[in-house]
Formats: C-alpha cells, sequence, structure tokens
C-alpha cells in the first residue's frame, strides 16, 4: 500500500507542476497509464492526507471515476463529521474558485445521485 501512496503523491506533484505551466496536456500523456493503474487499484484513502484526497478528486473528476470520487468525498465527510451533501458543497466551491470544471461536473453528477 506504501508504493501506492507514493505514486499517486508523484503523479499529483507532477500534475500541479504541468498545471503551472499550463501544459496539462503533455502531463496526461506521460502519466495515463500510471494514473489508470492507480485508479483500478483498491487505494487505502484512511492513510492520505485531506489535502491529497482532495487533488485525488480533482483527478478522478477528469478520469470521470464516479464510484471512487464518491469513496473520496464520503472519506472526507467522515473525517470533518459532516454530511455527504456538505462535503459537496465544499468541494464545490473549491472547483468554483480554482476553475477546476471536470470536478463541479463530477460534483453535480454526484449531487444529482444523492437523491436517488
Amino acid at each position: 500500500m506504501i508504493e501506492a501512496e507514493i505514486d499517486i503523491t508523484e503523479a499529483m506533484e507532477s500534475f500541479s507542476k504541468a498545471a503551472k505551466s499550463h501544459d496539462l496536456s503533455s502531463a496526461v500523456r506521460e502519466n495515463l497509464d500510471e494514473i489508470g493503474r492507480l485508479l483500478t487499484m483498491n487505494v487505502n484513502l484512511r492513510n492520505i492526507s485531506n489535502i491529497e484526497l482532495a487533488k485525488l478528486f480533482d483527478l478522478v473528476a477528469k478520469a470521470d471515476d464516479r464510484h471512487l470520487a464518491k469513496k473520496i468525498v464520503y472519506r472526507l465527510a467522515y473525517r470533518h463529521h459532516e454530511s455527504f451533501e456538505a462535503q459537496l458543497r465544499y468541494l464545490g466551491k473549491r472547483a468554483v474558485k480554482k476553475e477546476n470544471y471536470p470536478s463541479f461536473n463530477m460534483i453535480a453528477k454526484l449531487w444529482k445521485e444523492k437523491g436517488k
């Protein structure tokens, strides 16, 4: 499990560097296989910090993986002693502030799903 955490951290760092240089397409191409492998793994979310979980949510939103996105939101809500809806609201505000449209769209999908 430790190896997976290091890989996730490395992938997130390369994405943040690419985002700062506005060259996300090269970062996506370089890390596409690794990201796909990480998203299919059973990752233990308990050992990942809140900041890394929020960044992982952004990556999962780009990959359009609702199942893992929902697990991340529930984990964050559990840690903050909040409801699922309250955590979605917080992540929505964060997505708007950072102008992260894939994350905002994922939040909208999860919000629609919660009523079912």
